[in-house]
């Protein structure tokens, strides 16, 4: 009951840009007019005043979109798949094992190199 005798005498504004709800009592209603929001100095809109004028379709081709979308999906596809193979090889060779005996087999050399 006291939240309903306090909210009586309250105007509910709604600022356009930031979305921020504000309530004024009725009294200072008339102030409001040409206000803007107290956080981003948006517009401000009265919402309890508000009347439906109709409704609006909107018809957007998005053909063109999704094609699109489609096709970074299939090569997106492609790579993952490329990189499950490499990473497959990758343990088949043992990458680890195959570096150091590549690091090895180069530290050999140069020993050989050294020798002539």
């Amino acid at each position: 009951m006291a939240d309903q005798k306090s909210s009586e005498g309250m105007v509910t504004y709604k600022c356009m840009k930031c979305f921020a709800e504000m309530s004024v009592c009725k009294r200072r209603e008339s102030r409001m007019d040409g206000r803007s929001c107290f956080l981003c100095r948006g517009p401000i809109q009265n919402v309890e005043n508000k009347e439906s004028i109709g409704s609006l379709t909107v018809d957007v081709d998005c053909s063109d979109a999704l094609k699109g979308l489609k096709a970074i999906q299939r090569e997106a596809k492609k790579a993952t798949a490329a990189l499950k193979e490499l990473e497959g090889q990758q343990e088949k060779i043992g990458s680890k094992d195959l570096a150091k005996s590549i690091y090895k087999d180069i530290e050999r050399m140069i020993e050989q190199d050294r020798r002539w």
